[in-house]
């Protein structure tokens, strides 16, 4: 593992992984290049999908610097993909936002507290931009375990939740920039996923 953190640092360092989607192909991006067959690994069902996923979340833990672990996060997060109407509760939104963050799942693995500086480095990255109303949808879910009917946010049967949902979901001070209305609470965000979870 020891040559690929090093690998993985050295592409931070030379700027393979923006913190916003490329606008031109010739702009280097990790994850636009990447994504699409991390998806596919990732996806449930497959053969190799837990020793890929695990290979992911122990690269990130292995990384020394918090500064690279966050470039890296930043990078990820604005390249996975959210609903183009932030609230639709539409099958297909609900679909989308359900498959987003089961890829965060598989590649940053569980908030939990016993994975501190994960734990630590995705609250900073997270709370240091105003990401958008979809993607505080994807981040509702992911927190919550990305399963259907798993909803309890208040952590007594998610083991996935040891970021203390309250943490993510019940602070007043976490707003996200909206797309009509300036800016939203995250909490009003995930009101609508279990919204939409609450129907499937």
């Amino acid at each position: 593992m020891s040559s690929v953190t090093y690998l993985f640092t050295k592409l931070a360092n030379v700027g393979a992984f923006p913190a916003s989607k490329p606008t031109s192909p010739s702009q280097a991006s990790f994850f636009s290049s990447a994504l699409p067959i991390m998806r596919s690994r990732l996806s449930p069902g497959g053969s190799a999908t837990a020793s890929y996923s695990s290979f992911w979340t122990a690269l990130l833990e292995s990384l020394p610097s918090s500064f690279t672990l966050q470039n890296i996060l930043a990078s990820l997060f604005a390249h996975i993909s959210v609903p183009d109407s932030p609230l639709d509760v539409s099958p297909l939104s609900r679909g989308l936002v359900k498959r987003e963050a089961g890829l965060l799942l598989g590649i940053v693995g569980n908030l939990r507290e016993d994975k501190k500086y994960i734990l630590d480095n995705t609250s900073a990255v997270v709370l240091s931009r105003n990401w958008s109303e979809g993607h505080a949808r994807v981040y509702a879910c992911w927190v919550a375990g990305a399963a259907t009917g798993v909803v309890d946010v208040h952590g007594e049967h998610l083991v996935a939740c040891g970021l203390h949902v309250s943490q993510l979901l019940n602070c007043s001070c976490w707003r996200v920039s909206g797309f009509d209305t300036g800016s939203l609470d995250v909490r009003r965000a995930h009101q609508a996923f279990l919204t939409s979870q609450a129907s499937l």
